[in-house]
């Protein structure tokens, strides 16, 4: 995102989309937090690609070499960032790799414990290849 957020200033009309967000692999509060910024600069010109994680040498450097692991870990963080663009504060996300929890440090009226809404409503497109086995748990839940 980093990268296509070099590209906003020289188009107005094309359509970026990340490659696979390796979700495993990444604290889905940080995720939810860049693509939400990276569709408000966008102005809501943004596809939000997203997998598992497909090399090894990923699996073994997050820890994630189990697939089964790795499927739960999409799976539920999937479910966190889009709980977290659509909800307001205060947060509790419970789950079993991660937990969002912004519950005695907030203040509405500043802002303050507000975790941003994407530009596009309710949500930007979510993209995943129609080729990974992964698809039909996402689909599923």
């Amino acid at each position: 995102m980093m990268f296509m957020a070099s590209l906003l200033a020289k188009t107005k009309n094309i359509v970026f989309g990340t490659g696979v967000v390796a979700l495993p692999n990444q604290d889905p509060e940080i995720v939810a937090a860049e693509a939400e910024q990276f569709d408000h600069m966008s102005e809501g010109r943004f596809i939000f690609g997203i997998g598992p994680s497909g090399l090894s040498s990923g699996h073994e450097v997050f820890r994630n070499t189990d697939g089964k692991v790795r499927t739960e870990k999409l799976l539920e963080s999937i479910d966190f960032i889009t709980k977290i663009w659509r909800q307001d504060p205060p947060y509790d996300i419970q789950g079993k790799y991660w937990q969002v929890k912004i519950t005695e440090s907030t203040v509405p009226s500043l802002g303050i414990g507000y975790m941003q809404k994407p530009y596009q409503r309710p949500l930007p497109p979510i993209a995943m290849s129609p080729f990974s086995g992964k698809v039909k748990a996402a689909v599923r839940t």
